[in-house]
């Protein structure tokens, strides 16, 4: 095999080059890093997290306004620490925000500027943890850059590929040690997830840069995983991991150490990272509301994003052959579509549409080859096609207008038919939902031959505005009594924004009396916009 001389110096677009060379590699290997991770939560996401991280910063750094090394990594580490996923995915971009920082104002990195680079990163993000474990992804970035110092220190050291050579062996090696730093990983018999994530992104970088064709990923996975049985023992023994918490605090009043003051006592694994004019903040906590309240009386939210860990870490092991992703407007329909098979749901709806970007990450959380996305509104339609079309996993958009519709696609999806055959299933069990919206008119309508104000009670049947009433219950009830087909057995009533329980629980008993050939249910939707959701099955 013929080696590619290792270069003296890289520029701003070589450096963004080798990033993309990093994302492609850890995105090809992410399953195996999933497959290992059992410290801190045997949750399975670590390589996905740091895939999702990698593509953030990747995002950013190509819309660098100038090719120096400098704007190439600033850019980068902005894009990490907005777009940053987990635990892993938060530490990650602290490597990277450190690396900017060690980089900053140069054009170019020769090898004694790179070493400092990796050097930065990793001091950095020893700094973002109140309480830095050895054995992790912290260890394998610190030898890193020790191991790019002692090449650049020695002699005919100074060239920028052999710094970045030396920094992929010593991490490597830092990544077989991990083990005997960490009794949880000795105990599973397995390396840091995260260290290998950060090694993988280091060798996909090499490879770039020297022509080579290193892969090390597969020997680092045991035949058999350990996280099922890490995951089970952990539970057998009462532990509860909570919600892992993450959001962004902007133009906050305050510094870093206090807002991490704040949140301490609300869980453990937290990470508070940035500025104040963005905070990233991480936390696994049993009270993922407690969590946003503090952040909000630090400045404001955005970015939120709640995750069950129980969940996760009770769900099987390895990549689903075919996966579901859809979107849901509030926690309690993505509940609603989870218990149906979803895999990965997407926040988003009527007036909060995701992007195709957003609907590309999803899609490749599921780390599955086969996708079938659900959207459940028209207008997410078009983003969920493009979103398809930038990945090469093979995905199928199944055109679903109303979360009902989604509902009753993701239950038809079947799980062992070929990709194309399950989408179509999907696609039928939609057609055969009456979708109904009930809401209030915001502007003058027309409702047949008669012209209705804003404010009044109307309902919708599969997107068509078709009953006006006096009030929202009785916008409900006839638009049942003109959806309603013989071959229906299930009505099911999601209540939302501008009702509650007790009405809804009282409609849900109106319609069953009148209509007492189908079963009747009432469930907590929490839709914005709409104060009641029907679906007739």
């Amino acid at each position: 095999m013929t080696r590619t001389a290792p270069p003296a110096t890289l520029d701003g677009t070589e450096l963004r080059r080798l990033f993309q060379q990093a994302l492609d590699w850890l995105s090809r290997h992410q399953a195996e890093v999933n497959a290992i991770n059992v410290f801190p939560v045997p949750d399975g996401d670590t390589g996905t997290n740091m895939t999702l991280t990698m593509r953030a910063a990747l995002e950013a750094a190509s819309g660098a306004p100038a090719p120096s090394v400098g704007e190439v990594a600033g850019a980068a580490a902005h894009g990490a620490l907005v777009g940053a996923r987990g635990n892993s995915g938060v530490i990650l971009s602290q490597i990277l925000r450190g690396f900017a920082a060690g980089v900053a104002g140069l054009e170019t990195l020769d090898g004694p500027a790179l070493a400092t680079a990796i050097e930065e990163g990793a001091r950095t993000a020893y700094r973002a943890l109140a309480d830095p474990v050895e054995g992790t992804i912290l260890s394998v970035a610190r030898a890193a850059g020790a191991g790019a110092r002692q090449a650049v220190d020695g002699e005919g050291g100074a060239r920028a590929g052999d710094a970045l050579l030396a920094a992929f062996t010593a991490a490597r090696a830092m990544l077989d040690r991990t083990p005997e730093l960490l009794p949880a990983l000795r105990e599973a018999g397995v390396v840091d997830s995260g260290g290998l994530g950060l090694t993988v992104l280091l060798e996909g970088m090499v490879n770039a840069c020297l022509g080579t064709t290193s892969d090390l990923a597969p020997a680092y996975v045991p035949k058999e995983s350990p996280l099922a049985r890490v995951a089970a023992e952990a539970h057998s023994a009462g532990r509860e991991y909570g919600y892992c918490t993450e959001f962004l605090v902007r133009h906050a009043g305050c510094a870093a150490e206090e807002l991490r003051a704040a949140l301490a006592p609300l869980g453990d694994s937290l990470l508070v990272v940035g500025e104040p004019e963005a905070f990233h903040v991480h936390i696994h906590t049993p009270d993922p509301g407690a969590a946003i309240q503090v952040g909000q009386r630090h400045g404001r939210i955005g970015s939120v994003k709640v995750d069950d860990i129980d969940a996760q870490t009770h769900a099987p092991v390895g990549a689903p052959p075919l996966a579901v992703v859809s979107v849901a407007p509030s926690e309690p329909l993505a509940r609603v579509l989870r218990e149906a098979g979803a895999n990965v749901v997407v926040p988003g709806g009527q007036t909060m549409n995701p992007s195709a970007g957003e609907l590309l990450d999803a899609i490749d959380q599921t780390g599955a080859p086969a996708v079938i996305v659900l959207p459940n509104n028209p207008n997410i339609r078009l983003a969920a096609e493009q979103a398809a079309s930038m990945t090469e996993r093979e995905v199928h958009v199944v055109p679903t207008a109303s979360l009902p519709a989604g509902v009753a696609a993701a239950l038809a999806v079947d799980r062992s038919a070929l990709p194309a055959e399950a989408a179509a299933a999907a696609a039928e069990a939609a057609a055969s939902v009456s979708s109904i919206e009930v809401t209030h008119a915001a502007r003058t309508a027309h409702v047949g031959d008669r012209t209705v104000a804003p404010g009044t009670p109307i309902a919708l049947i599969d997107g068509r505005l078709e009953v006006s009433a006096d009030t929202l219950e009785g916008a409900a009830e006839e638009a049942v009594a003109r959806a309603l087909r013989e071959e229906h057995s299930l009505l099911t009533i999601y209540w939302g924004d501008g009702t509650d329980r007790p009405r809804a629980e009282a409609l849900g008993t109106r319609l069953q009396r009148r209509f007492s050939e189908i079963e009747v249910s009432v469930l907590e939707g929490g839709q914005p916009h709409y104060p009641y959701l029907l679906s007739l099955e």
